[in-house]
C-alpha cells in the first residue's frame, strides 16, 4: 500500500493525524506501568495524608494507579497548609495520566478531590479510563538511505517476532520492547552499531489509534574481524577461540556474540566475560575487531557436603577441581563419596570440543563399595564418554567401559568381568537443573553387558526416566512436580546378572518412606534380591512460602518385578510424607518425613528420614 506524507510524517492509510503524543512521558511512565504489575494492594502514604482511587472497572487500571500512591506525598505526616497538598495533588494527577496513556487510555478524564484535615488528609482520584488505543501503522525510516535495506522486510518481522503490530493494545512497554527488538535485528543483519535516532508517536482520535515510526542509522555493514583478549594470564589463547561459534569475515550477528559470550562463562575459567566489538573507527575493509575482557578465575576449587538419610546413615562428599589442568585448559576431577552404605572415589578428565565444536569427550575411573542389607559389592571402572550437543536441549552420548567387580550375597559370592556400551539420548526443556519450576526433562539410557570370561552371558540394561513441572497460582509460587522411572533387563538368566545391576527401588531417590532397595522380590528369607524391571513415580506438590523457604507434599509408589517387563498385576508400595525447602546457591537444603503406606511388618520402619543438598527430581 502506497505511503503518504501527512505533516511531515509518513502513513500507511493516508488519514489526518490529529495530534502528537507527549513522547517523553509516554515512554518515562512505561517503567512504573511494568513494575506495578507486582503490587497488588493499595496503602496509605504515611499517617498524615491518604490516597483513594475510586473503584474502576478494569482492576489491573486500578492496582497500576495504586501503586503510584507513595509518589504524592514522599514526606512524613500532614502538608503544613492545604494549598501545599494541592499542589502535590495537581502533580501526582499528571502522573496519573501518563500511566493511564502508557497502559494504551489517552481519553482518560480525572477529577480530583482533596479533604483536608488537622491530623489526617484524604486525596481522592474519580478516574474516567475510556476506550483502549490500539497500534495503527508501525513503520521504518532511514536516516541515512541504504538500497540494500528492505524496510518493508523489517517491518514485518518486527511486527511479528513483537506486540507491536496492528490491531495490538497500544502499550509504551510493546513500543520499548519493538525498539530493542529493531536494534537486534539489525545487529544480526551485519550491523553491530544501529541506533535510533527519532520515534515519532501520533494519535488518531477518531480512529483511537496509535501510528509509530522508527527513524534509525544502521551504521556499516560489518564482519567479524580479529580476535582481541584483554585479562589473560595462565589460559591459552587457543582456550578462547575454541568456544567462539563464528569464522573471520563472517557477517557480524549479535546473536553468536551473546553465545560465545556464554560458552565461555561456562566453562569455568573465567569470573566476568564480556565480548563485544570495537569502536566503530577501528573497522578496517569493512571488518570489525571483537574484543574479548575477562578475569580468569582461580583455577582449583574443592566443593564438600554432608547428607543424612534415615536408612543410610551420616554421609559426606566432596569434589576437587582443576580447570585449567596441565595448562590446557582441560577439567579434571576427583570425587569421593563416604557414607554407612556406600564408599566411592573416582576421577573425571573432560576435554570440552573433541574434535569438533558440539562434541565433548569424558574419560573416567571409579572404585566403588556398596553394602546394602542384602549384599555387599565391590568394583572398579574405566571407560570413556562422547558426548554430542544437537541443540541446547537435546543431547545423545555413548562410549565404552570396563567393569570388574565381586558381589557377595547371603548365600553365594560371584565374580564378573564386564565390557559395557551405554548410550544415552537426553531431551531437558527445564528452567532450573537445580530447583525446577517448569519443562520437562525425558532420559532414555540402553547399556548392553558382555561377560569377558564368559562369551555366554550377555544382557541389556535400559531405563527410562521423565519428570514434568507445571507452575499455577498468581504469582506461579505452586509447582506440582511429576516423576516416572521405568526399567527392563534382557538377556541372561536372573542368576547370571549380577545383583548390583538389577533393579531395586526405595530410599529417597525413589519411593520415599522405604528403607534404600528394600522394594522388589524377596528370598526364601524374605530379603529384597532384585527384580528384571521396574516402575517407581513421584507427585509433590512445592509451595514458595517465601524467597529462602519452601514446602513440599508428596507421594510416591513403586515396585520391581521378577519378569523382564512390569507386571501390572503386582501391588506396588506406596509412600508419603511432607517436606521443607530453604534455598541455597548450590540448590534448595532438603529435608524430607516419609512414611511407608502399606507397610510390610517386620520389614519397613514406620518412619524415613531424608536430608541433603537438591530436590528429590
Amino acid at each position: 500500500m502506497p505511503r503518504e506524507r501527512v505533516a511531515g510524517r509518513f502513513s500507511r492509510n493516508g488519514r489526518q493525524i490529529v495530534k502528537e503524543a507527549s513522547f517523553p512521558r509516554f515512554f518515562s511512565a512505561a517503567f512504573a506501568v511494568v513494575s506495578s504489575l507486582f503490587l497488588l494492594f493499595p496503602f496509605a502514604l504515611s499517617a498524615g495524608v491518604q490516597v483513594e482511587i475510586i473503584p474502576m472497572e478494569q482492576p489491573h487500571l486500578q492496582k497500576v494507579l495504586e501503586s503510584y500512591s507513595p509518589m504524592l506525598w514522599p514526606g512524613e505526616g500532614t502538608p503544613e497548609t492545604e494549598t501545599l497538598l494541592k499542589g502535590y495533588a495537581h502533580r501526582h494527577e499528571e502522573r496519573l495520566k501518563d500511566a493511564l496513556h502508557a497502559a494504551g487510555y489517552y481519553d482518560a478524564v480525572l477529577e480530583m478531590s482533596v479533604q483536608w484535615g488537622d491530623e489526617t488528609s484524604r486525596v481522592i482520584y474519580r478516574v474516567a479510563p475510556g476506550n483502549l488505543y490500539h497500534f495503527g501503522s508501525i513503520l521504518l525510516e532511514m536516516a541515512t538511505p541504504r538500497e540494500e535495506m528492505d524496510l518493508f522486510a523489517l517491518e514485518t518481522v518486527l511486527s511479528e517476532s513483537t506486540d507491536l503490530k496492528k490491531g495490538s493494545p497500544a502499550l509504551a512497554d510493546s513500543v520499548l520492547t519493538g525498539e530493542k527488538q529493531l536494534l537486534r535485528m539489525l545487529g544480526n543483519g551485519g550491523f553491530p552499531f544501529a541506533r535510533i535516532t527519532d520515534r515519532k508517536i501520533r494519535i488518531d482520535r477518531e480512529n483511537r489509534t496509535l501510528h509509530v515510526t522508527f527513524v534509525f542509522d544502521s551504521g556499516q555493514h560489518l564482519l567479524f574481524g580479529a580476535l582481541r583478549v584483554e585479562g589473560l594470564d595462565s589460559i591459552r589463547l587457543d582456550a578462547v577461540e575454541r568456544e567462539l561459534p563464528w569464522m573471520h569475515g563472517a557477517p557480524f550477528q549479535i546473536s553468536l556474540l551473546e553465545e560465545g559470550q556464554a560458552k565461555l562463562q561456562k566453562t569455568g575459567l573465567f569470573s566476568i566475560v564480556r565480548l563485544h566489538p570495537a569502536p566503530e573507527a577501528e573497522a578496517v575493509n569493512g571488518h570489525i575487531p571483537i574484543v574479548a575482557e575477562v578475569i580468569e578465575r582461580r583455577h582449583r576449587t574443592i566443593h564438600a557436603g554432608l547428607q543424612y538419610r534415615s536408612d543410610e546413615g551420616i554421609g559426606a562428599g566432596f569434589e576437587w577441581e582443576h580447570r585449567n589442568f596441565l595448562e590446557m585448559s582441560r577439567r579434571l576431577r576427583v570425587q569421593g563419596q563416604i557414607t554407612e552404605m556406600e564408599q566411592a572415589l573416582g576421577a573425571v578428565y573432560d576435554i570440552q570440543q573433541y574434535r569438533r565444536s558440539d562434541q565433548n569427550l569424558t574419560l573416567h575411573t571409579r572404585i566403588r563399595q556398596l553394602q546394602p542389607e542384602r549384599y555387599q559389592s565391590r568394583r572398579i571402572e574405566a571407560g570413556a564418554w562422547l558426548e554430542r550437543i544437537i541443540s541446547p536441549t537435546l543431547v545423545y552420548g555413548l562410549g565404552p567401559s570396563l567393569r570388574m567387580g565381586r558381589v557377595q550375597s547371603t548365600n553365594k559370592s560371584d565374580s564378573y568381568f564386564l565390557a559395557l556400551f551405554p548410550f544415552e539420548v537426553r531431551y531437558d526443556q527445564r528452567d532450573n537443573p537445580l530447583d525446577s519450576h517448569s519443562g520437562f526433562q525425558l532420559t532414555n539410557r540402553l547399556t548392553p553387558f558382555w561377560d569377558v570370561t564368559n562369551k555366554n552371558v550377555f544382557f541389556a540394561k535400559n531405563e527410562m526416566n521423565f519428570s514434568y513441572f507445571i507452575p499455577f497460582g498468581e504469582e506461579q509460587k505452586t509447582v506440582l512436580a511429576t516423576r516416572l522411572r521405568l526399567g527392563s533387563l534382557g538377556g541372561a538368566a536372573s542368576g547370571m546378572i549380577p545383583v548390583d545391576e538389577r533393579f531395586f527401588a526405595g530410599g529417597g531417590g525413589s519411593v520415599r518412606g522405604y528403607a534404600y532397595q528394600n522394594i522388589g522380590p524377596l528370598d526364601s528369607k524374605g530379603k529384597p534380591m532384585g527384580g528384571r524391571s521396574l516402575t517407581d513415580w513421584s507427585i509433590e506438590l512445592r509451595r514458595k512460602l517465601s524467597e529462602k523457604i519452601g514446602v513440599v507434599a508428596f507421594v510416591d509408589g513403586g515396585m520391581s518385578y521378577k519378569t523382564p517387563f512390569p507386571d501390572f498385576g503386582t501391588a506396588p508400595r506406596w509412600g508419603a510424607g511432607i517436606g521443607l525447602r530453604y534455598s541455597t546457591p548450590l540448590g534448595p537444603l532438603r529435608l524430607d518425613v516419609a512414611v511407608p503406606v502399606n507397610r510390610r511388618k517386620d520389614l519397613d520402619s514406620s518412619v524415613q528420614l531424608y536430608m541433603s543438598i537438591g530436590q528429590a527430581f
